[in-house]
């Protein structure tokens, strides 16, 4: 077996083995209480630290739910499981919501963060502007509709009159194969999720720009958060309580993230950084992404966004839709 694949397995192998760890403080229902709410987890991400914040602080229990992690292996996989019924909540972005509602589907999608991707450079070259980057190898952590990529297109083509997926080499992969190929010098620049770009830049790696900065250039100044928790609205209807709890308890979650280092000293392990640097690097992005508004501005943005994003995705990333579809955000304010 290639040293790399191994080097791939075995990564994964440990973070799996964190997550399944955890499952005994997220998988339980008191006697006579609601059904637990089935939430899909990936491996690495965020979500993992969060529930293991409500766990620990009993936040499930003082918001009046209960909670059964399901450990999946990728963003299609929660699709598929949520579409399927073997989970109730799965984070996902609005322009899947968007596209899945046309087919009939019910789901909907309540704000979860505002973090962005950025584009990270190797420390040697000299780019200062999107027309520099012709001729380049980028890796892009996604396939050819995620939306970072999608941005940065847009706006290599409106400021640089650059067609980029045909100026420079691309490569599509997933952000830890993507994280050794940049540090070994087999790509010029990344495109990646915000853990892997605060950790790529305590390694002297160079953040060109992110994708909030690419959505202001392209016109969109208000912060509008991609990921959310997406649900069935009839699930939420018939579970409005235990749900509302949930979110209570995220947002409470999120504000113990915010204000404890210390906190984030015991969910080290779940974050994959090495280091004291990357550690706090990793706390500090988590820290900017956090939402500090979900209302009508937010939405309007969001439909704005859309837009754009459809002129560069096509029919592929919206269904044909020419707009968001109706009642792709969940009817609440609060985030």
């Amino acid at each position: 077996m290639p040293r790399r694949r191994r080097i791939q397995r075995r990564a994964a192998g440990m973070a799996l083995a964190a997550l399944l760890a955890l499952l005994p403080l997220w998988a339980f229902a008191a006697e006579g209480a609601d059904p637990p709410i089935r939430i899909g987890v990936l491996k690495f991400g965020s979500l993992a630290w969060e529930l293991d914040v409500i766990a620990r602080h009993g936040l499930d229990r003082k918001h009046g739910f209960t909670l059964e992690a399901v450990p999946l292996a990728g963003a299609q996989a929660l699709k598929v499981a949520l579409q399927a019924d073997r989970v109730d909540v799965i984070l996902s972005d609005w322009l899947w919501v968007s596209r899945i509602r046309q087919t009939g589907s019910d789901v909907t999608f309540a704000p979860y963060g505002a973090w962005a991707g950025a584009l990270i450079l190797s420390p040697a070259l000299k780019i200062k502007t999107l027309a520099d980057l012709q001729g380049l190898r980028i890796g892009v952590a996604g396939g050819q509709i995620d939306k970072n990529w999608l941005l940065l297109q847009a706006l290599a083509a409106k400021e640089a009159g650059l067609r980029l997926a045909d100026a420079a080499e691309i490569v599509f992969a997933a952000p830890p194969f993507l994280r050794m190929e940049l540090q070994s010098g087999r790509v010029d620049a990344v495109l990646t999720y915000w853990q892997d770009a605060a950790m790529l830049q305590t390694a002297g790696f160079r953040r060109l720009l992110d994708s909030a900065e690419i959505a202001r250039r392209l016109g969109v100044v208000t912060r509008v958060p991609f990921l959310g928790y997406v649900f069935s609205t009839a699930w939420a209807e018939a579970q409005d309580a235990p749900l509302r709890g949930f979110l209570a308890a995220s947002r409470e979650a999120k504000r113990i993230l915010r204000d404890s280092d210390a906190e984030w000293e015991r969910i080290a392990p779940l974050t994959r950084s090495q280091g004291a640097a990357e550690r706090a690097a990793v706390r500090d992005a988590y820290r900017r992404g956090l939402l500090e508004h979900w209302g009508e501005k937010e939405r309007l943005a969001a439909k704005a966004l859309f837009r754009i994003l459809a002129e560069t995705g096509g029919a592929s990333l919206t269904g044909g839709q020419a707009g968001l579809a109706p009642g792709t955000f969940w009817a609440e304010d609060r985030f």
